[in-house]
């Protein structure tokens, strides 16, 4: 029956053949794959994975959102995806039916103790890793839909504890390349230098340096939209304080800044009361939230560089310290016009019309406060999509696990 559909199938022309295989699911796609090679060749072609991307990219209920727990005894990471539509349909987000819906993931690499891990973006459906062991330093770039992933052992990426640096992952559109950038300086100039890997058959290392001081502050939270990396940062100079978003373009390779709200809670004067800053990305928006000691505030840029467009979107104050809010960030919006949060407990809902947030869903593995929280730091939630997008390496994580768990057992 399947070999004489096939037969069929390949009878019409290839573009018809190509717009029946991308109304298929993506694992049913990978499946056709393996049925003739004249299917594999179309399914290989760049055209059908970039058409494929497209449809992924475009379809919210597509994407996914992998977020990262740790065991609460050897501390090996445990990694977790979830579809948007199990979120957003429903507005019961308790840690029973996140736990339900949560797939655990196999990572393509196997976990030594003492691992260090940084998920450094997610772009295209492939998902950026930076690993540590000691002194030793890799790169891991991976595909969990079709499982093929790409380690580059021993890099110099931040194995020099003595530099402050932080790394995100981005896509040129430009040139198809796909690049990490990191920020880093010696602290002994007023230079800021950034490092561009390129992944290409070998990873390549270009270093700029910017008549920039460095910033007092940076993000660890990598922020990718409309082609640049952001991170929040924080700058001194003789008169006063200036709080604004780091962002490099990822094609020029260009250092620019893009200014935070006028009228937020934000002033050079509250520098130094702990207000807390998080980025994320709601509807295509570059999103913001500012926590103080009873203030939480939720931002987003309508009209990207311009920031008289920034619009606040949720505020709300309470009369008690607001102490379990610090390290949230903004991920989606959904159609009922709530905002999820995720924090280092799990996750929660912001209700623009109620001023209010809802309780956290606490799911995670019970760690200890700074576990969360440093896992946290290290490994943000990301937002990505089924795509069928190769490394080129012929190298797959052999045996996904395709079982649903639980964060808390």
């Amino acid at each position: 029956m399947a070999a004489a559909a096939a037969r069929l199938i390949s009878r019409l022309p290839e573009e018809i053949q190509a717009e029946i295989f991308l109304k298929l699911p993506v694992k049913s796609i990978l499946s056709c794959k393996c049925v003739c090679k004249l299917w594999f060749n179309l399914i290989s072609s760049p055209k059908f994975i970039n058409d494929h991307l497209n449809l992924s990219i475009q379809n919210k209920n597509n994407h996914k959102l992998m977020f990262v727990d740790k065991e609460s005894v050897t501390g090996k990471p445990l990694m977790y995806s979830i579809d948007y539509a199990s979120i957003t349909s429903t507005p019961d987000l308790s840690c029973e039916y996140l736990g339900e819906k949560a797939v655990l993931m196999d990572y393509p690499f196997e976990y030594k103790k003492g691992m260090k891990i940084s998920i450094l973006g997610a772009r295209n459906g492939l998902i950026c890793f930076g690993i540590s062991v000691d002194t030793k330093t890799s790169i891991c770039t991976w595909n969990p839909t079709t499982r093929e992933y790409r380690k580059i052992h021993h890099s110099n990426f931040h194995n020099d504890p003595k530099v402050y640096c932080d790394a995100g992952f981005g896509y040129d559109s430009k040139t198809g390349d796909y690049k990490m950038v990191t920020i880093a300086d010696s602290k002994t100039s007023d230079y800021c230098e950034v490092e561009v890997y390129t992944f290409g058959l070998h990873l390549s290392k270009t270093i700029h340096t910017f008549p920039h001081k460095y910033p007092i502050y940076v993000s660890s939270h990598v922020v990718f939209l409309n082609g640049a990396l952001h991170w929040i940062s924080c700058n001194m100079s003789k008169q006063d304080i200036y709080h604004g978003i780091l962002t490099f373009d990822i094609s020029n390779e260009k250092l620019m800044y893009v200014p935070l709200p006028e009228k937020c809670i934000l002033h050079p004067e509250d520098s130094k009361t702990g207000l807390y800053k998080a980025m994320g990305v709601l509807g295509d928006c570059l999103s913001l939230v500012l926590v103080d000691a009873k203030t939480v505030e939720v931002w987003v840029m309508q009209d990207y560089g311009v920031r008289e467009s920034w619009t606040k979107r949720f505020t709300t104050t309470t009369q008690e310290p607001i102490i379990q809010y610090p390290y949230w960030t903004p991920m989606l919006s959904l159609k009922t016009g709530d905002i999820l949060m995720y924090s280092y407990d799990g996750f929660a809902l912001c209700d623009p019309k109620k001023e209010r947030i809802g309780k956290v869903s606490g799911f995670f593995q019970e760690n200890i406060c700074i576990v969360r929280v440093l896992t946290m730091i290290t490994s943000h939630p990301q937002s990505y999509v089924e795509s069928l997008v190769s490394l080129n390496s012929g190298t797959y994580v052999k045996k996904p696990r395709g079982q649903k768990s639980r964060g808390v057992e």
